[in-house]
């Protein structure tokens, strides 16, 4: 395991490429990145990680980032990625797309999601493993909860808000597999929660099946 913290780009080693940093890391199993310096900001250059079984970056990288990283480079042992402060875009189209052994993708911190859809960073054609998934402050639409009702293997996720126009029982009966779902943003459907549940939580925790259905007691006044 690695944890690499910089705070310019004098002091990053993956701000340039050598043969010495391909070899020292080359069976690295676990690698914790963080860079704080954006005025003379790079993109990281990884060097060949075949047997990365985890990868945490925490920074504000840019929209696109995440593309370069992982479209243009493939870590075929990769089972988690964790982001603390993404930004993603239109840019970072595919950027999972490779990765179908992935078991657990988790956005933290300021994460934002901008000009894209959350399952167009994958592709569609194929079957993915991901068992975890905590998503930034993206609206999930339709065409993302098509993506997500094909994860069979899913079993949490927490989604920040969904789309107008994702109806919140439908969402909750096609993804009836999953084991735990986690909703912050739930006030728009305050009132379809209320007709079906007599409440209006802004908190939503649904554990294995409508039987199991439990709220918060934090609900809209």
């Amino acid at each position: 395991d690695i944890n690499i913290y910089s705070s310019s780009r004098n002091s990053n080693i993956f701000s340039i490429k050598t043969d010495t940093i391909n070899i020292k890391l080359f069976h690295l199993r676990s690698l914790k990145y963080s860079a704080t310096s954006f005025s003379d900001y790079a993109e990281p250059i990884f060097p060949k990680l075949p047997y990365i079984l985890q990868i945490e970056l925490g920074s504000n990288f840019p929209k696109g980032t995440l593309h370069k990283i992982f479209y243009r480079n493939y870590f075929g042992s990769l089972k988690r990625l964790n982001f603390d402060g993404a930004h993603l875009g239109k840019e970072d189209e595919f950027a999972f797309g490779n990765y179908i052994n992935l078991f657990s993708l988790c956005f933290s911190g300021y994460s934002k999601c901008s000009e894209i859809k959350f399952s167009e960073l994958f592709d569609s054609n194929n079957i993915y493993s991901l068992q975890e998934l905590k998503l930034p402050d993206i609206e999930i639409t339709c065409l993302d909860l098509q993506f997500l009702s094909k994860i069979n293997c899913l079993k949490k996720i927490y989604i920040y808000s969904l789309a107008s126009q994702v109806h919140i029982i439908n969402f909750l009966k096609l993804l009836l597999f999953v084991q735990e779902i986690q909703i912050k943003k739930l006030s728009v459907y305050g009132n379809e929660i209320y007709e079906q549940f007599g409440t209006k939580p802004v908190y939503l925790i649904w554990m294995n099946n409508y039987e199991n259905l439990k709220y918060l007691s934090r609900c809209v006044e």
